[in-house]
């Protein structure tokens, strides 16, 4: 994923209409076809392109600046978490012990430096909650509006957060006034309304950048194809292989195991344990939620939060299914669950609540420490990443490269190869091509790496 988000910031660029894209391909005719990836709003993946810009050159570098932004944005999203529960709790010391055990599980810190659009649309939903709480605590609206637009351009998953949000504000003034003149008057309408549009007009720039350079109509675009089938409308045979997964009950047992998961900071986990079944303490939590946002004084925010995660798991079934990464959007579930919990140890005395917060954040930095230990990455001695420093220091940009042998094997990813020879183009045969790339040590052709390990490049 990682390799992925990089391949498409790399693309990023006015020559290309800023199309979101893995690669070029250019044809036997001299044609230029584009992998287009459309899906997602832009703002993401132009931050980490503008992250990466300083270091153009430097593969290393590059995935290093683009890791640290996507720390940053974790940790930003963690921060208004804290500004969040701050205001709804008035203790300084329950928002921080709640946050950092929120922020401990295993799906936290494992995916808090992947590079792709997840962890800053993490940050995007916690900033827009951040505005619904100072809305409704001092009817600032048009912040709310700031933070909505900002939050849609990092992801779709705020849409998750702002449709319970509105439905129940627009919900609540029907109760109030008994008139739907007054709902339709609502700034909770209005709210929903403005990120609908926000919505459509991103999704209209991207199908229509995609538009220009395919030329098909709009239901042949891969982009509005992909949008189709995560709503489980594409071709039926294509879910075929996947039906065990698909049907309710797994899919729903599953969801629950994740957001039990997320309940758990990654140091109780015993080691190796990584399916074992939390579908009773993500069901736990869930209801544990739900009775705070029954008894709080911020039901709608509260309820809002809880379900965020429900919202954008059950219509994204078919997405979120086989990218076990979206379980940090259930970040709502252990936030309210871990509040409850240092609410009530608040009340047993002031010194135990500071002592609870306290191991919160032994907690958090021990669960940091060991999955670093289990990622393992070391960017400076990677094979790859320096094999291919030397290939791109030697290809430059523009030229035509032919891959001898498999993308996913030569570069450990399709995507790999995509950012780390960004700017140029691929073709399907050696005929027109400047450079060929192979695993293999080819004697027919000129060798020009000969101090790469894995992957070596030769001219024709």
């Amino acid at each position: 994923m990682s390799a992925h988000g990089m391949a498409i910031a790399q693309h990023l660029s006015p020559k290309h209409g800023f199309l979101m894209f893995n690669r070029m391909t250019r044809g036997e005719d001299g044609t230029i076809q584009y992998d287009l990836y459309n899906r997602f709003p832009i703002g993401s993946f132009s931050l980490i392109r503008l992250s990466t810009l300083p270091f153009d050159g430097n593969l290393k570098m590059q995935i290093s600046a683009a890791r640290m932004l996507m720390l940053g944005f974790f940790a930003a999203a963690a921060l208004f978490a804290y500004f969040s529960g701050f205001r709804l709790t008035g203790n300084g010391w329950v928002a921080a012990g709640a946050v950092l055990l929120a922020f401990s599980s295993y799906y936290c810190l494992y995916y808090d430096d992947m590079i792709f659009n997840d962890v800053p649309a993490l940050f995007g939903l916690l900033f827009v909650f951040h505005g619904m709480v100072v809305f409704v605590q001092e009817g600032r609206f048009v912040q709310l509006l700031v933070k909505t637009a900002a939050g849609l351009l990092l992801g779709w998953q705020v849409l998750a957060l702002l449709l319970p949000f509105t439905l129940f504000g627009c919900v609540r003034e029907l109760y109030l006034s008994r008139s739907i003149r007054s709902v339709l008057k609502s700034r909770y309408l209005v709210l929903g309304l403005f990120a609908l549009l926000c919505g459509l007009a991103i999704l209209a720039v991207n199908l229509t950048g995609e538009y220009l350079a395919l030329d098909v109509p709009l239901t042949k675009l891969p982009s509005f194809g992909s949008i189709l089938w995560r709503f489980g409308q594409g071709p039926p045979e294509t879910y075929e292989s996947y039906a065990k997964y698909l049907r309710w009950k797994h899919f729903m047992d599953e969801q629950a195991n994740r957001a039990g998961r997320m309940c758990i900071p990654h140091i109780f986990v015993p080691q190796g344990v990584i399916h074992r079944q939390f579908r009773w303490l993500g069901w736990l939590a869930l209801l544990c939620g739900l009775a705070a946002a029954f008894f709080s004084r911020h039901k709608i925010l509260t309820a809002s939060l809880v379900l965020s995660g429900i919202f954008w798991a059950f219509p994204m079934k078919y997405f979120v299914v086989f990218h076990d990464f979206q379980s940090i959007f259930f970040i709502g579930i252990p936030l309210v669950f871990f509040s409850v919990l240092a609410l009530f140890v608040g009340k047993l005395s002031k010194p135990i609540l500071v002592g609870f917060a306290g191991a919160a954040f032994l907690i958090f930095i021990s669960s940091q420490i060991h999955l670093n230990d289990l990622k393992g990455v070391d960017i400076g001695t990677n094979v790859l990443t320096a094999d291919f420093q030397h290939i791109a220091d030697r290809i430059g940009k523009g030229k035509t490269i032919f891959v001898d042998g498999n993308y996913f094997t030569i570069g450990g990813a399709t995507h790999a190869v995509g950012f780390y020879l960004a700017g140029n183009y691929f073709s399907s045969t050696p005929k027109n091509a400047d450079f060929i790339l192979s695993e293999q040590k080819n004697k027919e052709f000129e060798l020009l790496t000969p101090g790469n390990k894995r992957v070596f490049l030769y001219k024709p």
